[in-house]
């Protein structure tokens, strides 16, 4: 388990990094940065590249942060809640 929570540190680190408070804003970084930075952060290309072409053309600076993290939450989807199955023998999972 240990190893799957460590390789998603990078992807959770670089996501932090866009969203603290003192972070860059993401209004004020070029399309290819925006879209670099969603790239490292293993979102899908498709998707990053959507989402820096949204954010490039946003008209209001002040509200790209807001719009990033919708777009990101809306990708997501809703979580589904995970329960091991109760077998009466051992299984492989």
């Amino acid at each position: 388990m240990a190893g799957w929570a460590s390789a998603l540190a990078k992807t959770r680190n670089l996501i932090q990094k866009v969203f603290a408070p003192t972070a860059k804003d993401p209004g004020d970084w070029s399309v290819d940065e925006l879209e670099e930075t969603l790239l490292r952060s293993d979102v899908p290309a498709r998707l990053a590249m959507e989402i820096a072409g949204e954010l490039a053309s946003a008209s209001r600076k002040a509200s790209r942060r807001e719009r990033l993290r919708v777009r990101l939450l809306e990708a997501l989807g809703d979580s589904v809640p995970f329960g091991w199955p109760a077998a009466p023998k051992p299984f492989v999972v």
